[in-house]
């Protein structure tokens, strides 16, 4: 059975509805509840409908750090009318200019030091500050009004490729896909209401999708793991013990490095009831490890 919504975003009219306080979101910085969420998302559109030319072909580019901040960007750009794209905060210059050029996006959503980033580059975008269009006064009617007028074949987001082959792709998703994927995903492995899951990937990878879309889905809990913890097994584990992590979706090449480590054999993650990898190839031995240290 599919979900019967033409926009991923009603997802997170839903929670809002259903869960309302409850933590949507940690990271390193704070919390946010769905309730929240919502709020400063349609905030984000607002300003978006206001600053730039959105809609379903004008993509609102977010080079921003990977944070709750970035969440809110992406859900105000589809709230707008238009797909998100999430840049690498840390993407050389040249290659955003690129990325840009290919996309012509109607906005770019940044911080202070992602807009000196792109002006001393010279590169020619309508540059946004997050900061600035968090809290202005919201255009609910606009915002109904295109979400009415939405299709669940609109893009949801645009996530370009790592170019290895070639020149970097975008690769449009729809919201139809989003949609039926997190339905599937969540339903196939039963993730419930009080799971929390601890984010590793990326938002310019695929696997983050899961992780933000679940939360709005089921209402659990998602923590943005901090990216330094995976250069420290032993912190890394002491956080997601602390944080009670419960579900993992990560790349290959952590749960390898993880496994190398020898944190698996010296500490246990006493709430980690799911075990979800994608992207890579798994070796055998590294598997193996897992697979004795979490039998179950």
């Amino acid at each position: 059975m599919t979900l019967n919504t033409t926009s991923s975003v009603w997802l997170l009219e839903r929670a809002a509805e259903k869960f309302g306080e409850d933590i949507a979101f940690k990271d390193a910085y704070g919390q946010i509840s769905f309730k929240d969420l919502r709020e400063k998302s349609r905030s984000v559109a607002s300003q978006l409908i206001k600053k730039a030319d959105t809609g379903r072909i004008r993509p609102i580019m977010v080079y921003l750090p990977k944070s709750i901040n970035s969440i809110i960007s992406f859900m105000g750009a589809m709230y707008s009318g238009s797909p998100y794209v999430p840049m690498d905060y840390n993407v050389p210059v040249a290659r955003f200019a690129a990325t840009a050029e290919n996309l012509n996006p109607a906005a770019v959503i940044t911080d202070k030091d992602g807009r000196e980033r792109l002006t001393s580059a010279g590169i020619d975008v309508n540059i946004l500050l997050f900061d600035e269009i968090t809290d202005g006064e919201k255009d609910n009617n606009r915002i109904e009004q295109i979400l009415k007028n939405s299709t669940d074949l609109d893009p949801a987001y645009i996530m370009y490729t790592s170019g290895s082959t070639g020149t970097p792709k975008g690769v449009t998703i729809s919201h139809r896909a989003v949609l039926d994927y997190t339905k599937w995903l969540t339903d196939t492995f039963e993730i419930e209401k009080d799971s929390i899951i601890g984010m590793q990937s990326a938002f310019h990878f695929d696997n983050s999708v899961f992780d933000m879309f679940a939360a709005l889905y089921i209402g659990c809990t998602t923590v943005i793991i901090p990216e330094v913890l995976f250069m420290y097994p032993q912190k890394l584990f002491d956080f997601m013990q602390e944080e009670k992590i419960s579900i993992i979706f990560w790349v290959p090449t952590v749960m390898i490095s993880v496994a190398n480590s020898g944190i698996l054999e010296e500490k246990k993650l006493d709430a980690l009831k799911l075990i979800l990898f994608a992207g890579e190839v798994m070796p055998i031995k590294q598997l193996n490890q897992w697979i004795q240290s979490y039998p179950q």
